[in-house]
């Protein structure tokens, strides 16, 4: 068994221009079929929603896991422990919030490939980055300014 991750063929390009009135939802049906809601919608129209009702869900009250940053750093501790006593971390190693939510969400993208589409995982990866973003602020890893983009002239 191999640890490597398969490598892709770059020999085909799978890109094509796609316009929003080309989907198909999970319904089945045709994009179209909802122009007068989403008339006006763009590519980063579609894109802004999904994030804002991400941002929605992250912060509502409707979570049953408590607050976000301490439930990570929780999952760290136990995973911490787990690979330790695996022999893959040493007495000085240990994870942190912004691990689990960039492990998280690799576990959302790999559900992606495995299995049929749901949006749900692309809400959920969006939703880990910010809360792993949250997890480097508390931990003193980045400035509580850094969550926003205030200057949108220099991003890399």
């Amino acid at each position: 068994m191999t640890d490597e991750i398969p490598s892709t063929d770059d020999s085909t390009d799978d890109t094509t221009d796609y316009a929003p009135d080309d989907a198909i939802n999970d319904a089945g049906e045709d994009a179209g079929d909802y122009a007068d809601e989403y008339e006006s919608l763009t590519g980063d129209g579609a894109a802004a929603r999904l994030l804002e009702d991400t941002a929605r869900l992250v912060d509502s009250d409707r979570d049953s896991h408590g607050d976000a940053v301490e439930n990570q750093a929780h999952i760290a501790r136990g995973w911490t422990w787990y690979l330790r006593g695996q022999g893959v971390l040493g007495p000085g190693e240990s994870l942190d919030g912004t691990d689990v939510a960039f492990m998280m969400g690799l576990l959302k993208m790999s559900r992606h490939s495995v299995g049929e589409f749901d949006i749900d995982h692309l809400r959920d990866t969006a939703g880990y980055a910010g809360i792993g973003a949250a997890c480097a602020v508390f931990r003193g890893e980045a400035a509580a300014e850094d969550l926003e983009a205030a200057d949108y002239g220099d991003h890399e």
